[in-house]
């Protein structure tokens, strides 16, 4: 009973985490994307923040950081439904179920974005929201529910 409940925590957190990354105006946004641009230039490189070159960086890298965090963010969200569906004992329709809780949560992300200033509602973002969702859950599906099953089979 413990592991159903933490499993539903844990999906309920990782929401709220969405909504608090959404809730940052876009500068804010833009500065976080900025720092892990600037750190991993750094960590890598001796291209210093302050120099043209980094900037030049962080203008052609901003746009694949944002979006992959949004990959990463959503991917975090289908494995933790997943997990749950999992732990529940849901063995039918899962995909369906968890791709259908992500979109959902995708597309309230992006309407709660409209609201939020400098930001805006994207339907690009609930399609790769929504793409990160169902790989993972696919990635899920066959580690783990489909090895459940064979291994229960050859039990028999």
């Amino acid at each position: 009973m413990i592991k159903k409940i933490i499993s539903i925590i844990l999906v309920l957190v990782w929401m709220g985490f969405i909504f608090y990354m959404s809730n940052a105006n876009g500068t804010a946004s833009g500065g976080t994307s900025r720092k892990v641009i600037v750190t991993v230039v750094e960590l890598f490189t001796d291209i210093k923040e302050t120099s043209p070159e980094m900037e030049k960086i962080v203008e052609r890298g901003q746009f694949f950081v944002r979006k992959g965090a949004h990959f990463f963010e959503y991917a975090v969200l289908a494995f933790l439904v997943m997990n749950s569906l999992y732990i529940f004992g849901i063995n039918k329709k899962t995909l369906i179920i968890s791709g259908i809780i992500c979109i959902l949560y995708a597309i309230s992300d992006e309407v709660h974005q409209c609201f939020i200033a400098d930001r805006s509602g994207n339907v690009i973002d609930v399609m790769w929201d929504s793409s990160a969702s169902l790989i993972t859950s696919c990635i899920y599906y066959r580690l783990v529910f489909l090895r459940g099953l064979n291994e229960k089979r050859n039990k028999k």
